[in-house]
């Protein structure tokens, strides 16, 4: 079988089997820091002080140690399987997609009603599968938020791996706008907290890299969550790891991708990237079409949210505010350079809007509200330094004018057996 090994300074750091029928003849190893490295069976590669080999033949699970025995075969796959997990009286499937399936189950304990996620592919108990489904529960076990779905428990059972997360009962996102019938200022109430929710895991290190709507659940109350970290990307994550197919840097869902991330580009990959993704679900929200065109197959639709501008929001929605199509257009810049440096950029212009008056007839200035905001600040304070100047001027002016000269001011005294007298003519100092 084909295997990847991967030496640093000379030490095996990573030595592990290509499971994966579509990248057993070329894959994609992500070297901590250095990023991602294709390569293709029978080639050796030398990337900074790493040395990446992928071969054919069996690997050993670890160097200098005998392999260890197969962990049991996962059953969560099989039509009929129910999980039974110690603690948990599991009652009901909820959810599925393709790496793994959500229950609804009853803690024990406590009495309180959990979401429990297992996966559902058969090799995710062995190799870089089973791996990644871990590296998903520590990356959300980072994180402590109202707004994210919290992780409470994590295990094996029966080969398989599950964990348990607070469950959510709610809509996702666009359905619930929809069933509600949000107004503009609505939709944006439920969208601030997603944004400063996101903010909060990248100041953990933590991208998300698959926002959607799908992975936001809203509440009866009208509060929003935001759950499956699966594909995160750790931005202090130094280990390699293995990456299947040589795609795989593209996993996520395409309408939603970044641009840098359509195109493969994992080192670009940043908060920005979740700052795209944010701007494609408010653009759907408040103009009801996507600002790509998702006409064919995901790798075209991929090829054009690389390669091609945005729709203009004002296009697809003419009524739309132009203080929000400023908003949009910068969250949907194409360079990432261009876009809000961080969610709380975002959400710091979306509660501008919300803390303005209402325009009866939609008539703005251009430019983000929060930029607006500061430049309005600035022209003040440049206005009222200019006023204070002026009056300072003719004060002067005044007073030179028409004030008595006042000798004893710039400490000199009169000469002696000479008065003072003003010629208002001259305004010259002369003898009396």
């Amino acid at each position: 079988m084909p295997y990847v090994e991967v030496k640093k300074d000379g030490r095996v750091v990573l030595r592990q089997a290509v499971t994966d029928p579509q990248a057993q003849q070329e894959c994609t190893v992500r070297l901590g820091r250095a990023g991602p490295v294709r390569v293709r069976l029978g080639e050796s590669l030398a990337v900074w002080s790493y040395h990446v080999r992928f071969a054919e033949g069996e690997p050993e699970s670890q160097v200098g140690a005998p392999a260890a025995a197969a962990p049991p075969r996962p059953t969560s796959g099989y039509r009929g399987w129910k999980p039974q997990v110690d603690g948990y009286r599991v009652r009901e499937r909820i959810g599925e997609g393709g790496m793994a399936t959500v229950w609804r189950a009853v803690e024990q304990s406590t009495g309180r009603e959990v979401a429990l996620k297992f996966a559902t592919n058969h090799q995710l108990a062995t190799g870089a599968s089973r791996a990644r489904f871990e590296r998903e529960v520590r990356l959300a076990e980072r994180l402590d938020h109202a707004h994210i779905c919290r992780v409470l428990n994590h295990g094996l059972r029966e080969g398989v791996c599950y964990y348990a997360m607070e469950l959510v009962r709610g809509r996702p996102l666009d359905e619930f706008v929809t069933a509600r019938r949000l107004s503009v200022r609505q939709t944006l109430a439920v969208m601030l907290p997603i944004c400063r929710a996101v903010e909060y895991a990248h100041g953990r290190g933590v991208i998300h890299r698959d926002l959607k709507p799908g992975n936001i659940l809203v509440d009866d109350d009208a509060q929003p969550h935001v759950l499956d970290f699966g594909i995160a990307h750790a931005m202090d994550e130094p280990a390699p790891a293995l990456v299947a197919p040589a795609a795989a840097g593209r996993a996520g869902t395409p309408a939603y991708m970044s641009p840098e991330q359509a195109a493969g580009r994992d080192e670009d990959l940043g908060p920005t990237s979740d700052v795209y993704s944010l701007g494609v679900i408010l653009y759907r929200l408040l103009t009801g079409q996507s600002p790509h065109d998702l006409r064919g197959a995901g790798f075209d639709v991929m090829r054009r949210v690389a390669t091609e501008p945005v729709l203009p929001p004002q296009q697809a929605r003419p009524d739309l505010d132009p203080r929000l199509a400023a908003v949009l257009r910068k969250a949907l810049a194409h360079d990432p350079a261009d876009r809000y440096p961080s969610a709380a950029g975002l959400a710091e212009d979306l509660a501008a809007f919300l803390d303005a008056p209402a325009r009866a007839n939609g008539s703005a200035a251009a430019g983000p509200p929060g930029r607006r905001r500061r430049a309005l600040w600035i022209a003040v304070a440049v206005g009222a330094l200019l006023v204070a100047l002026a009056a300072a001027v003719h004060a002067f002016r005044a007073r030179g004018e028409g004030a008595p000269l006042d000798p004893g001011r710039f400490g000199h005294d009169p000469p002696t057996g000479s008065k003072e007298t003003a010629d208002p003519n001259t305004r010259r100092l002369t003898p009396g």
